[in-house]
C-alpha cells in the first residue's frame, strides 16, 4: 500500500483528488491525477468512481478525462464559499478605493473567522496584520468581533466557551465580548479599539444570508489616526454600509438563481 495511502482517510483522498483535478481546466486523466496526488492508480480510480456516482465528476467517454461535475459546483454555491468572494471583488475593489485604507472580506467558519480578501488602499501606512487564510476565533478583529455580534446570543455565548482558550491567547475574554456585542446593538457596527495591536484599529459588519444569518463580514483597518469617531462617521461607516449593502443584494440574488436553477433541474429530469 502507497505511504500516503496508509495515512489518510476516504474523505482526506476525495478532497486530494478534487483537489487535484481542479487545477486541469480541460479535465485530466488518470495518469495524470495519480502522479498529481501521489496516490496509488487503484485508489485514485475507486475515489473517482464514488465521485462519479454522486455527480460530483463525470468522465468524458471520448477522450476519457475525468471533470468536475455540475453538483459539485451547486454544492459550492450553496455554501457560498467560492461565489461569495467573487461577488464582493468589485465592492471591496471600491469601498478600499475611496477609503484608501485596507479592507478585508471574512467568512464564517465553525468558531472560526476565515480570512478570504485583503483589498489594500493607497494610504501608505497599511493594516496586513490579517492575511488570506488566516483564522481567527469569532470575535478577534474587526470582522471576526462583527460575525460574533451578528450571531444569535445564544449560539454566540456557546462559542466564546468553545473559543476562550483561544481567545485568551489574544488577551480577550467573555465579559470584555458581551461589552463589545452591547456596543454593537447601540451603534450598529463592529468596533476593534486597537483591541488586538495597540496602534491598529478597525470597523465591520455582516454580510447576511437572506436568512439574516451572518455569513461573512467585511471590515476596515487603519492605523488609529485615522480611526477617530469622525472619519469613521463621516466617511467610514457610510461607505462600508454601501458595500456590505450591496454584497447582501448580490448575494440574495445568487441565492434566487441557484433555487432556480435547482427548480428547472428538477422540472427537467421529472419530463
Amino acid at each position: 500500500m502507497d505511504s500516503r495511502d496508509a495515512h489518510i482517510g476516504s474523505v482526506a483522498k476525495a478532497a486530494v483528488v478534487l483537489d487535484a483535478l481542479s487545477r486541469y481546466r480541460d479535465g485530466a486523466t488518470l495518469a495524470q491525477l495519480v502522479a498529481e496526488t501521489e496516490l496509488n492508480k487503484t485508489t485514485v480510480f475507486r475515489v473517482l468512481a464514488a465521485l462519479q456516482d454522486v455527480h460530483y465528476v463525470w468522465q468524458d467517454p471520448l477522450d476519457r478525462r475525468y471533470r468536475m461535475g455540475e453538483a459539485l459546483s451547486a454544492l459550492s454555491r450553496k455554501a457560498n464559499i467560492i461565489d461569495l468572494t467573487a461577488l464582493a471583488q468589485m465592492p471591496l475593489a471600491r469601498l478600499a478605493q475611496l477609503t484608501e485604507d485596507t479592507v478585508f472580506l471574512s467568512l464564517l467558519e465553525g468558531t472560526a473567522s476565515l480570512c478570504v480578501a485583503r483589498v489594500l488602499g493607497a494610504f501608505p501606512i497599511r493594516t496586513l496584520s490579517i492575511a488570506v487564510g488566516d483564522r481567527h476565533p469569532l470575535g478577534v478583529g474587526a470582522g471576526a468581533l462583527a460575525l460574533h455580534c451578528a450571531l444569535p446570543e445564544d449560539r454566540a455565548l456557546k462559542l466564546v466557551q468553545v473559543n476562550s482558550a483561544w481567545l485568551a491567547q489574544f488577551g480577550i475574554d467573555g465579559a470584555r465580548l458581551a461589552a463589545k456585542r452591547t456596543e454593537y446593538d447601540r451603534i450598529g457596527f463592529a468596533h476593534n479599539d486597537s483591541m488586538i495591536i495597540k496602534e491598529m484599529a478597525g470597523i465591520g459588519m455582516p454580510v447576511l444570508s437572506p436568512s439574516g444569518m451572518p455569513v461573512a463580514a467585511v471590515s476596515i483597518g487603519a492605523v488609529n489616526d485615522r480611526m477617530g469617531a469622525e472619519r469613521i462617521g463621516s466617511v467610514l461607516l457610510p461607505a462600508l454600509r454601501a458595500a456590505v449593502g450591496e454584497i447582501n443584494a448580490l448575494l440574495a440574488h445568487m441565492e434566487c438563481e441557484t433555487a432556480n436553477g435547482t427548480l428547472e433541474a428538477a422540472s427537467q429530469r421529472a419530463g
